[in-house]
């Protein structure tokens, strides 16, 4: 299927509330209703999830929602909807890490562009579901092990705060130690010295 034949198969688009912020094809007047229709009955602010909004002139219309924002597409029925779900998935993750979490802008007419080439690979490539869901445990496996490094380093930094404790409290006990047997002699050597004077005294009374 080429590129200006998408809009006959499938539609997408991103919403924040009612704004929509970006679609692959200017909705037709019927489509403009669906949409709305998803914006007023789709909370989207509530915790992430995804589900059907059910089927319109021979589109269903799937949604993912999270963080103020939905994912939509309508795709013919025969589409599997593990498919619809993967590409939701794919454009949301896209979406944060450029434009949420990113911090960069967003240009609409460059990323309808991403979003039309996306929506027609998975429309039509059967390989797919199963190259996007390996991408996708890969990203994941890329964030677990940077959470692991991450702990990995702060376990470090505790570990060598750790021994220079260690080490502090090792000078502070060799320095008590020495202090203590200083403290000890001076004891030793004033009791002699009044051992000592108690002999003299004794003998000059014994004089």
């Amino acid at each position: 299927m080429s590129s200006d034949t998408i809009d006959a198969y499938a539609y997408a688009c991103i919403l924040q509330g009612d704004n929509l912020l970006v679609e692959t094809e200017n909705a037709s007047e019927a489509l403009n209703k669906v949409i709305t229709l998803i914006a007023e009955n789709v909370n989207m602010d509530s915790r992430p999830q995804k589900g059907c909004f059910g089927t319109y002139q021979t589109l269903r219309y799937c949604y993912l929602v999270g963080e103020g924002f939905c994912f939509v597409i309508g795709a013919d029925e025969r589409v599997q909807m593990r498919i619809n779900m993967s590409f939701l998935e794919h454009v949301r993750r896209d979406f944060f890490d450029k434009f949420v979490h990113g911090g960069q802008k967003l240009h609409r007419g460059k990323y309808r562009k991403y979003l039309r080439a996306e929506l027609e690979f998975f429309m039509t490539n059967k390989e797919a579901d199963k190259l996007r869901g390996v991408l996708m445990e890969v990203e994941e496996v890329k964030e677990i092990m940077a959470e692991n490094l991450k702990k990995a380093v702060e376990r470090g930094e505790k570990l060598e705060r750790l021994q220079e404790q260690t080490q502090q409290l090792e000078e502070n006990a060799q320095e008590f130690h020495r202090e203590a047997r200083k403290l000890k002699c001076r004891k030793c050597r004033q009791y002699y010295c009044c051992c000592f004077a108690s002999c003299c005294v004794c003998c000059d009374a014994c004089c």
